[in-house]
């Protein structure tokens, strides 16, 4: 816990100090904060020429924020998230001292993601990444951009039940199918509250989709937040060759599909092995890693 113990020990105020403190408790918290400071780094290291690369400083933003949001929808204390969003402050504060000529350029290009982040999701007040984006407008007063929402919106998305891990088991195998025209990130599907496409899939493999979506919610790995069905939800960041899905599209087809257990046996047992695979993955302390650009 290098930076988090230099960050407690910078602290003047008392009342903080002990708040920080408190964080230790959590250590996957700590781990993906500690992963974040040193991906910054390397990123970007001191008194390097390169210019930031924005499509991994992106993937390290955005995948930080939302482990750390599944970390704290788990633990379940409100109190927690403002901690954290303060640590993450003085994390960003703790890189700009290294970075010293490129902090200007690096603190602008945070800032974007953490705005762009924010239309993306539109979170409510109480998210995380909402939550830092109110303490860069403390910081920043002329970076007035009204991009959360007012609304607490539960009961808008899918959200993932079960081990980072065996979701990433999950994107994984079905990136190994021919199920889709275009690359995806689930961390993109679960838990986000506006209706973009994530997931662009062929016509003939929507039963597919389908199924595993029903079977994923009969083995408790997916529901929908309070007030809303699961199918719905998904169905919003659904593509079918370009078009938009209908739940009881969904429905229908995963209903089809279970009706005719002989006619579909290869199918289902295929979709519940896939199942049974992520099941057996054992829980990991997640990577906010992401893989380096090919260079020219």
């Amino acid at each position: 816990m290098k930076i988090i113990n230099t960050i407690i020990n910078q602290q003047k105020d008392a009342t903080q100090k002990v708040k920080f403190k408190s964080i230790k408790k959590h250590k996957p918290i700590c781990t993906l904060l500690e992963e974040y400071y040193t991906e910054l780094l390397r990123l970007h290291p001191p008194n390097s020429n390169f210019s930031v690369r924005t499509k991994n400083l992106n993937g390290i933003v955005y995948t930080t924020f939302q482990l750390l949001s599944i970390e704290l929808a788990i633990i379940g204390d409100k109190k927690l998230a403002g901690i954290v969003c303060d640590l993450l402050f003085c994390v960003h504060e703790e890189v700009f001292k290294v970075q010293l000529p490129e902090k200007n350029h690096l603190e602008k290009k945070l800032i974007e993601l953490i705005l762009n982040y924010c239309r993306l999701i539109k979170p409510s007040k109480v998210e995380l990444v909402s939550l830092s984006l109110l303490k860069l407008q403390e910081k920043i007063p002329t970076l007035k951009v009204r991009v959360i929402s007012n609304k607490n919106l539960i009961g808008t998305c899918v959200m993932w039940q079960k081990d980072m891990s065996q979701m990433l088991e999950l994107e994984r195998l079905m990136s190994l199918t021919p199920w889709f025209s275009k690359d995806f990130l689930l961390i993109n599907f679960f838990g986000n509250k506006k209706s973009v496409p994530v997931l662009w899939c062929k016509e003939y493999y929507l039963g597919h989709l389908a199924l595993l979506l029903h079977l994923l919610n009969e083995y408790f790995y997916i529901s929908a937040d309070r007030g809303k069905g699961y199918m719905k939800m998904a169905a919003r960041h659904i593509r079918c060759d370009g078009k938009r899905v209908k739940e009881a599209r969904l429905h229908k087809l995963s209903t089809e599909i279970l009706s005719n257990p002989e006619k579909n046996k290869h199918l289902i047992s295929s979709i519940r092995e896939m199942i049974e695979a992520i099941a057996n993955v054992k829980d990991k302390s997640p990577s906010i890693s992401v893989e380096s650009e090919p260079k020219n």
